[in-house]
Formats: C-alpha cells, sequence, structure tokens
C-alpha cells in the first residue's frame, strides 16, 4: 500500500501539491474580487428579464479578469498572439474567446467569463448568453 496525500483548495478541487492548492486558492479569491463588483443576478435557475450592471463597473470586472488570465501559465501566450493577429485591445476580445480557452484547471475564470457572456452592449445581464445576443426572443423587463 502506498499512502499518498491530496489538498484540496475551497471550490473542492483537489491538487498534488500545497503550492498548486495555494496557487489555485489564490486565483478563486482574485476572481471572487472581480466579480463582487457586478450585481447579483437571480437565484433561481429560469429568471426573466436582465440585471442593469454599470458600464463602469463591467469595464473594471473585465480589466480585474484579464489581469489573472494574462498570466504566463494561464493564456498570457495566447492572448499576446490574439491581440498581434486581430490589431486589437483587451477590451475588444470577446469573452466567449476566453470561455473557449480556458480548461478546468481554471474553473474559476471560466465560470467568471461564462456569467460575462450574458452581458449586451447595454451592460444588461441576462440569464443566458443567448438572450444577450438575441433582442427580439427575450423579455425586456428590469428586474435588478
Amino acid at each position: 500500500m502506498k499512502i499518498i496525500t491530496k489538498y484540496q483548495a475551497i471550490d473542492g478541487s483537489e491538487w498534488n501539491t500545497e503550492e498548486e492548492c495555494n496557487t489555485r486558492e489564490k486565483m478563486i479569491e482574485q476572481v471572487d474580487n472581480a466579480m463582487s463588483l457586478l450585481k447579483p443576478i437571480p437565484k433561481e435557475l429560469n429568471w426573466e428579464g436582465y440585471v442593469q450592471q454599470s458600464a463602469e463597473v463591467v469595464k473594471e470586472c473585465k480589466r480585474k479578469l484579464f489581469n489573472i488570465v494574462n498570466q504566463k501559465d494561464i493564456l498570457g501566450e495566447a492572448i499576446k498572439w490574439q491581440i498581434k493577429k486581430y490589431d486589437t485591445k483587451f477590451e475588444e476580445v470577446y469573452s466567449s474567446w476566453f470561455c473557449g480557452m480556458l480548461d478546468e484547471n481554471n474553473a474559476p475564470l471560466y465560470n467568471a467569463y461564462n456569467r460575462l457572456c450574458n452581458i449586451d452592449k447595454e451592460n444588461k445581464e441576462w440569464n443566458q448568453p443567448y438572450y444577450a445576443t438575441n433582442k427580439s426572443t427575450r423579455k425586456d423587463v428590469r428586474i435588478g
């Protein structure tokens, strides 16, 4: 029999080393800090309408998340390539691009960017990306 040691982060993920676990917990803390700027969304699963977010808050949230994801060991190199190839600024890179590039090792970031995909150009946050991009199919009622 071989005894092994695992470390569990506050989100339930398991890691082989204390350093990896601490890195994960630091990421969770940073992501939570960035996302705490947004107004809360309803708890129920299929809520209708939208929560109006502030343009400044959404921009600051994206900036904070970008500072986390732009680290070399996360997506730093891919972001450099994306920005250079399309001659763009980080504010102009779609949140869905980050979702497509992140894997389960970066679940806190993936979930944060997935939530940002629900925010349309008028900073209205819907319960899913479909409503953020398809105006004709949504119930345009402010709930928060």
